[in-house]
């Protein structure tokens, strides 16, 4: 709409009306409040395809008017109210559908941490080994691991305690903070390890602990897992292993990893992820490992099965997982 002929409409009217002219009548007559919010918005519109002037929104308004022209544009709502013009009514009418637009009200949507990006910002912090022992709040991101990390550089352990070792072992050959997921419940079977051998007064060797919190406070969980979540955090406390909740949404899992991994080159210690049951978005194997599968194979139901069978009244004593429930 350019400038200059706004100035000259703007002339033509303040000296039609005399001295006395007010603003309002001279911005009305030469460019309504609804036409300059369409400028502005074709010319963001514009910039946003790949036009060469730039700058966002600021510099399309700037583009289009001087300074005090904004200003008295974006006052239109006061003018146009005391003289009850029409074109306040189509303003507002067309900053409702913008608003509606570009402002979703998304803030109580609940939000799932993709995998696919959890996984991109480990490996920009340089960690690309993988080790531990699965867990059910853990297995999209583990499963996200399987499929795109090789067999080397990935390894299910029996137990936590061999994961951490490997983990360490790892960052003595390369130098690289390794990553070692597990349940809760397996913090014991890391304490030896973690304290006299990754500590920061024996050997200093930083790795990434991630953490499925079972048992959280506040959500139901099974008992054998209750009272070890309402300790976890005082455990990792006692063991002097700064941790965080890890967020479910991306940008605050940026600013966690930002902070643990600025805290393991700095201390060379580890630090733990807490990570609270559905923070990671579904995902499901690309294809069937195929470890256990095939028609010679016993399903686990089967096998329990005859173990009962065999010792009927004698007592069994079983894990605290799905073989006891079952």
């Amino acid at each position: 709409h350019g400038v200059r002929p706004w100035l000259r409409k703007l002339r033509t009217a303040v000296a039609g009306g005399g001295p006395q002219a007010t603003l309002a009548q001279a911005r009305r007559a030469a460019y309504p409040p609804s036409a300059w919010r369409r400028a502005v918005c074709d010319s963001v519109a514009n910039e946003g395809k790949g036009s060469a002037r730039g700058g966002g929104i600021s510099a399309s308004a700037g583009f289009l008017f001087p300074l005090e022209v904004q200003r008295r544009a974006l006052c239109s709502s006061a003018v146009g109210r005391e003289e009850g013009g029409d074109d306040l009514a189509d303003a507002q009418q067309e900053t409702k559908k913008i608003s509606r637009r570009h402002r979703p009200m998304d803030e109580t949507v609940r939000t799932f941490l993709n995998p696919a990006h959890f996984f991109a910002l480990l490996r920009s912090h340089g960690t690309s080994f993988f080790t531990g022992v699965p867990d059910s709040l853990l297995k999209d991101v583990c499963a996200f691991i399987t499929d795109n990390v090789s067999a080397d550089n990935h390894v299910i352990s029996a137990n936590e305690g061999t994961a951490l070792a490997t983990a360490a072992g790892h960052y003595l050959a390369t130098g690289n903070v390794a990553c070692v997921y597990l349940q809760n419940s397996g913090l014991g079977n890391i304490v030896n390890p973690l304290l006299s051998l990754c500590s920061h007064k024996v050997y200093s060797i930083p790795v990434l602990l991630m953490v499925g919190w079972r048992g959280e406070p506040g959500k139901k969980d099974e008992p054998q897992h209750l009272l070890q979540g309402r300790l976890t955090p005082s455990l990792l406390d006692q063991m002097h292993v700064p941790y965080e909740i890890l967020p479910d949404y991306a940008e605050g899992a940026f600013e966690v990893l930002d902070k643990a991994y600025t805290y393991m080159r700095k201390e060379k210690a580890p630090f733990a992820l807490l990570v609270k049951k559905q923070t990671f978005e579904k995902y499901r194997l690309s294809e069937d490992q195929g470890t256990f599968a095939g028609s010679s194979m016993l399903y686990r139901e089967e096998i329990l099965e005859q173990i009962i069978s065999m010792f009927p009244t004698e007592p069994l004593v079983t894990t605290t997982g799905f073989t006891s429930r079952e």
